[in-house]
């Protein structure tokens, strides 16, 4: 299966995504429900809703996402609290392409 992990672009510099990268490594915490199951990390993205001001390179990857067979996109503790307040624009998108989001990575 291939999945997907998304964080927010205003962690540069700050987070150093390993979290993630372990969880996910590991199958632990938001990973743990592919304990037996094989799975690849088919990309690692930044919503760049924020910096861009336009849901549309969201929309594009989502498109990506689908030709490439992803249906899971895991989306970083930054973006489940994210301080814009676009979560929920984030995940709709996904959605609507028949995406689904888990909301959590470590």
């Amino acid at each position: 299966m291939n999945i997907a992990i998304g964080v927010c672009e205003k962690i540069n510099g700050i987070c150093t995504t390993m979290g993630c990268f372990k969880a996910f490594n590991n199958k632990e915490k938001h990973f743990k429900t592919y304990k037996n199951e094989e799975i690849n990390l088919s990309s690692f993205f930044t919503c760049q809703i924020c910096s861009s001001e336009s849901k549309d390179w969201l929309n594009e990857l989502a498109d990506r996402f689908v030709k490439n067979n992803i249906f899971k996109v895991h989306i970083g503790v930054c973006i489940v609290k994210c301080k814009a307040d676009k979560k929920e624009e984030i995940i709709n998108i996904f959605q609507s392409k028949g995406i689904k989001v888990i909301e959590g990575t470590h």
